[in-house]
């Protein structure tokens, strides 16, 4: 049969041409959430019944490499490069990863969407600040597609997935068209009021030139000083084995101080490159890059930041010191890299 295969895990389960399958040393649970607040060209949002926007981090499915776990079951789904295109698009919260070693009697090669860590960071910040949830309908969809195959499907389904420990919320799904202006993505929202000094946020923009030189510019990290506001140092203390820097320490201007955080940072040429504190100044720091062709040498650049300061310095950055602080380290990234790469 070979060609090209995806394994679907969650919703992709519904789809009628997947065939059974089960994907070894893996686990799967609720691991990644997108910012309801955010408002991003293509893709989407959800409504409270009342019509409201609920300031809430929607959970959803992701899977993890674990060479302990068995496995989970799951749907073979054939892959032409439309349909793999058209996934990429639709999965933002994910990178198509090759889990063909891990696939039984894999009939070709086989791909996974695993969940992104800026994603991950998202759910994991929202978990602490209680305003992460999951759509009642994505749960009963799921349910409902393994059910479909029958009461053994639905049965290790339930059995290979680890409970969310999460509210589940009535919402009703919005599209966002393609070409809507969702402003600075990262800002807040009128009537929210999010969880003290926690800064995280999405905001993107379209770029004229290609995602090969978005990426390139992106991945200059011993120069972003020069473009970024805020950032003040960089010092490359790592390089992996071509040279490029994997873990530095950076100097950013909080407004209130400068805080010093050591970030390792991992690859994904050139779809985009993430990265997560490993000791500094903040309690925690995680983001990511993620860069998609948008047609005719067009680039669409998603910036995501998610970083809890700690009790001490979070109660220093509130008000307008933390809309200001979130407009320069979240809102104006894309336009920055869209200067920096008009030269």
């Amino acid at each position: 049969m070979a060609g090209d295969w995806v394994f679907g895990f969650g919703s992709l389960g519904a789809e009628p041409d997947g065939h059974p399958a089960w994907l070894r040393r893996h686990r799967r649970r609720w691991g990644v959430a997108m910012d309801n607040r955010a408002t991003i060209p293509g893709y989407k949002f959800y409504r409270a019944p009342d019509g409201s926007r609920p300031a809430v981090f929607v959970a959803f499915l992701d899977l993890e490499p674990d060479p302990a776990a068995a496995g989970v079951n799951g749907v073979l789904l054939p892959a032409s490069a439309d349909r793999l295109r058209a996934l990429d698009a639709r999965e933002r919260s994910y990178t198509r990863t090759d889990v063909t070693a891990d696939a039984e009697g894999a009939p070709g090669r086989v791909w996974a969407y695993v969940g992104r860590e800026a994603a991950r960071a998202r759910l994991r910040a929202a978990r602490t600040s209680r305003v992460a949830v999951v759509h009642r309908e994505y749960v009963e969809r799921v349910e409902a597609a393994f059910a479909a195959r029958g009461d053994e499907a639905l049965q290790a389904f339930h059995a290979t997935t680890e409970p969310a420990g999460l509210p589940l919320r009535t919402l009703r799904l919005i599209g966002v068209p393609a070409d809507a202006d969702g402003g600075a993505r990262g800002a807040r929202r009128p009537g929210y009021d999010p969880p003290m000094g926690l800064l995280q946020g999405t905001a993107a923009a379209e770029i004229a030139a290609p995602l090969e030189r978005c990426y390139e510019v992106a991945a200059d990290l011993e120069h972003i000083a020069e473009w970024q506001g805020g950032v003040e140092h960089v010092a490359v203390l790592e390089r992996d084995a071509q040279g490029r820097p994997t873990l530095i320490e950076i100097a950013t201007d909080a407004k209130v101080r400068t805080v010093k955080s050591k970030v390792r940072f991992r690859y994904d040429a050139p779809d985009g490159l993430s990265w997560t504190q490993e000791k500094g100044d903040l309690k925690s720091v995680e983001g990511a890059w993620r860069f998609e062709a948008a047609g005719a040498g067009r680039t669409r650049a998603t910036y995501e930041l998610a970083a809890d300061p700690g009790r001490v310095l979070g109660m220093l950055i509130r008000g307008p010191v933390e809309d200001k602080l979130r407009d320069i380290l979240v809102g104006e990234r894309p336009d920055e890299l869209r200067r920096r790469v008009a030269g």
